[in-house]
């Protein structure tokens, strides 16, 4: 009899630390997904980006892909498992930096993804730097993929460099999103919170904050830009426009400005 009552109070009390254990692991996963989705993804953004490229939902990278498909084999492949936005940051490196959050479920689909999709040649090698893990993935051609997860924020280059430095950014200085003029501030927020896709560009002293649409394979570039260029009043050339959106396979076929500095891009593909 005391054998039995024993076993049974052996049982509960099993079943209560399983419980209580199930049950701490599922608060800490709660309050880690609370502070991911409540982080700022624009205080991420290195203070020495001069191009950013916000996509603030998960639908219209196949149109973005007409301009530029540099990382379109990354973003097709973990697209349905961060939380937007998602942003693309060019800086002067050839590669790109991707920026997103992840909570704790998303962050196991992705490394699950990375691992049998994008890098199933080799098992990751890991570095630690700044007590961050950096994983190195081995892509086909030579080259590789690598990744951090801080603060739920993760962060994706085929360029190590990128990775560094944005571990190294002093979050202290603002980025190309945080500006003196209220309303630059203002304008830059209403961009990226009511467009799909858009741009924010710093080029040759002047801010460009841009929606980006594709009509009938026609690249429609519409918005504002501030600084030195719109306080001169100085229309922009077609030339300053290749250079500032980088087009090396499109070009541009018209330019319209408006009054307060407002503009209007449509660029046609070409093969």
């Amino acid at each position: 009899m005391m054998n039995r009552t024993f076993i049974k109070i052996s049982l509960l009390v099993v079943l209560f630390l399983l419980a209580c254990g199930y049950g701490i692991n599922l608060f800490q996963t709660i309050s880690y997904n609370r502070r991911v989705l409540a982080t700022n993804i624009y205080d991420y953004i290195p203070h020495d980006a001069d191009y950013v490229v916000n996509f603030s939902r998960n639908h219209h990278f196949e149109e973005y892909f007409v301009l530029d498909s540099t990382n379109s084999f990354i973003i097709n492949a973990i697209n349905e498992n961060i939380t937007y936005p998602l942003l693309i940051i060019k800086k002067k490196s050839e590669e790109n930096l991707l920026l997103c959050r992840v909570t704790k479920e998303q962050e196991k689909q992705i490394k699950t993804i990375i691992e049998n999709q994008i890098a199933p040649y080799h098992l990751p090698t890991k570095r630690k730097e700044d007590n961050r893990n950096i994983y190195f993935y081995s892509l086909p051609q030579n080259k590789f993929m690598v990744a951090l997860l801080q603060d739920g924020v993760l962060a994706i280059s085929l360029d190590y460099l990128q990775i560094e430095d944005f571990i190294h950014s002093d979050r202290s200085i603002p980025n190309i999103f945080i500006q003196e003029n209220a309303q630059s501030n203002y304008f830059i927020q209403k961009t990226y919170e009511s467009s799909p896709i858009s741009f924010f560009i710093n080029y040759d002293s002047t801010l460009y904050a841009l929606s980006y649409s594709l009509i009938k394979e026609n690249i429609n570039i519409e918005g504002k830009y501030f600084g030195k260029q719109c306080a001169d009043s100085i229309p922009i050339s077609y030339n300053k426009i290749n250079q500032l959106l980088k087009l090396d396979h499109h070009h541009t076929d018209s330019v319209i400005w408006e009054n307060d500095c407002f503009l209007k891009i449509k660029i046609n593909k070409t093969e």
